[in-house]
């Protein structure tokens, strides 16, 4: 059987290699330019150097069951450390960069990025995915695994059950500034991690992880309730505003500044699916919205949904 999946973050990656296992034939269509998702880094230039921020999720839980296994395969492999990086809720760093986690869980599987699916069509042959330069198919399932947001204009012409459960999700956005600083910085930015202060932010010494080079860098993420004040400012404002309170934090002036907007960073609602298979049974959803807000949520959540319909099939 042929198993399209639209997104390739963690949920696309577990269910796509769970139905590999199976031996279907997966092909996974995300409309990123590379593997990430909020497992995300960005790269920038700075005169000769190349810098990366984790912008996205800093890390993620150590967990346990199939996840767990991924995540000791993860690090057996070198695609992982353990990490204390003072953040309760990310105990494992990818390597060298947190999208190393993804591209580990994608090893094998047939993944096309920069392709943003537009529609999915159920034609007489089966699936097929629509997208401005590309047409793939026929399928025999498709799983979608975007932010739940994103999830209706996908299945509504299909199946309304999973339509209403995507649309009662709720997301926290996330306002993110990358901060990059000369070396004689680096005991200042270091001592500014960890800091969850009054103003709603919350600090990461990126430079810090394992495997990291490059000069003092931080990550700055704004909490829901400020990011949804200012969700409409623009990236330079907010990257300025935000080095300013890192200065007051004793930290030098960056070298290198930039804002992030993640209108759906991490999961406030999530909403239980009980069939995540609509009405047909081949039209499917997963992600961590459909569990909890996590990237163990998310893993689970594609395991679940292939493990359900290899089940039924």
């Amino acid at each position: 059987m042929r198993v399209a999946i639209i997104g390739a973050g963690v949920a696309g990656a577990a269910a796509g290699q769970r139905f590999k296992a199976a031996g279907y034939q997966v092909s996974l269509f995300d409309k990123g330019r590379g593997a990430g998702g909020r497992l995300a880094t960005r790269r920038a230039s700075l005169g000769d150097q190349t810098l990366r921020f984790d912008h996205g999720a800093p890390g993620v839980p150590v967990g346990s069951g199939a996840y767990g296994a991924w995540i000791e395969r993860a690090i057996t492999d070198g695609a992982a450390a353990r990490w204390d990086g003072g953040n309760p809720d990310a105990h494992i760093a990818g390597l060298p960069a947190t999208k190393a986690l993804v591209v580990h869980a994608l090893d094998g599987l047939n993944a096309t990025f920069g392709v943003e699916v537009e529609e999915v069509s159920r034609q007489a042959d089966g699936w097929w995915i629509i997208a401005k330069s590309t047409k793939a198919g026929p399928f025999d399932a498709v799983l979608v695994t975007v932010p739940a947001p994103q999830v209706p204009r996908l299945v509504a012409p299909h199946d309304l059950i999973l339509t209403e459960a995507a649309t009662s999700a709720r997301y926290d956005p996330c306002w993110t500034v990358m901060l990059a600083y000369p070396d004689a910085a680096d005991a200042a930015v270091r001592a500014a991690a960890g800091i969850h202060n009054a103003q709603d932010l919350t600090v990461i010494a990126d430079h810090a992880k394992p495997m990291r080079e490059g000069p003092p860098r931080l990550v700055v993420h704004a909490g829901p309730e400020r990011t949804k004040a200012e969700l409409e400012a623009e990236k330079d404002h907010m990257a300025t505003e935000i080095a300013r309170e890192m200065g007051a934090l004793g930290c030098h002036e960056p070298i290198f500044a930039v804002g992030h907007r993640w209108r759906y960073c991490r999961v406030a609602q999530p909403v239980h699916v009980p069939n995540c298979w609509g009405a047909d049974g081949t039209l499917g959803v997963a992600g961590d919205w459909t569990a909890g807000s996590t990237a163990e949520d998310a893993f689970m959540s594609g395991e679940h949904a292939a493990e359900s319909f290899i089940a039924a099939n």
